[in-house]
């Protein structure tokens, strides 16, 4: 037996529903592309707009969008109502009620965010603007660190390998500053290399230092080194945003 079933176009409320401002995180669509110039949000907001207006739009939802003859892949991350006073022609509340599913009006605000993972560049106002990254345990006590004797040398790592992650990101940017992503430590047996690492490992707000002895990632079998060393990787990749502390030990 056949069920047939009248299906009608859904009515949005429009005092709800209009979306005020919409987070949406941006890739390049075909992963493997490598592009070092930059994207202006200012202007890829004003295109979105312009292809999409009076479109609906959900959370999770992922889309295809086209930028100065490339291609972007979007998921939209957050919506949030527009106020109601606003689309009164009234003085605006300040009131935003997150929604699950939103109109796009000519005036919604579009907010980029670069995947995780993503090469790609962004500049101009409508990009997500983080503060300062608190990447240091706010529990943490630096007096009972356990490293006497050592303080010259932490705080050489501190300086080249964390000071510049506790500004803004968008100051970073425009200093053109780049992170220290590795530190060599090499002394004789017993001077505290590894006890520094763990310290500065649990200093952070990050994943459990990770310490591994250098001569057990070597094998005699083509490509199996290389594959260990993608598989102490791995967990700092699945969760990118997050600090992750590597400490190759015995080298």
């Amino acid at each position: 037996m056949a069920v047939f079933r009248i299906l009608s176009p859904y009515g949005f409320d429009k005092t709800k529903q209009c979306i005020g401002t919409m987070m949406i995180e941006i890739d390049f669509l075909q992963k493997k592309s490598v592009d070092s110039n930059p994207y202006d949000t200012d202007k890829m907001a004003a295109e979105f707009i312009q292809q999409f207006t009076s479109q609906a739009f959900s959370t999770s939802q992922q889309l295809v969008f086209s930028f100065n003859d490339k291609l972007f892949g979007l998921l939209v991350k957050d919506i949030e109502a527009m106020d109601p006073s606003i689309l009164k022609g009234e003085q605006a509340s300040g009131k935003r009620q997150k929604i699950e599913l939103g109109l796009s009006i000519a005036n919604s605000q579009v907010i980029f965010e670069k995947s995780g993972s993503s090469s790609l560049t962004l500049i101009g106002k409508s990009k997500t603007k983080q503060g300062r990254q608190s990447i240091i345990n706010p529990d943490w006590n630096f007096e009972k660190m356990g490293i006497g004797g050592l303080d010259k040398e932490f705080s050489d790592i501190f300086r080249r390998a964390f000071a510049s992650r506790v500004f803004p990101v968008d100051l970073v940017e425009q200093m053109g500053c780049k992170h220290v992503k590795g530190i060599l430590l090499y002394g004789p047996p017993g001077c505290g290399k590894t006890l520094m690492a763990r310290q500065i490992g649990k200093m952070l707000n990050a994943r459990e230092p990770k310490v591994v002895n250098g001569p057990e990632i070597l094998n005699k079998y083509v490509g199996e080194s290389e594959a260990n060393i993608r598989k102490l990787f791995a967990d700092a990749e699945e969760e990118q945003r997050r600090v992750s502390v590597l400490c190759v030990d015995e080298s």
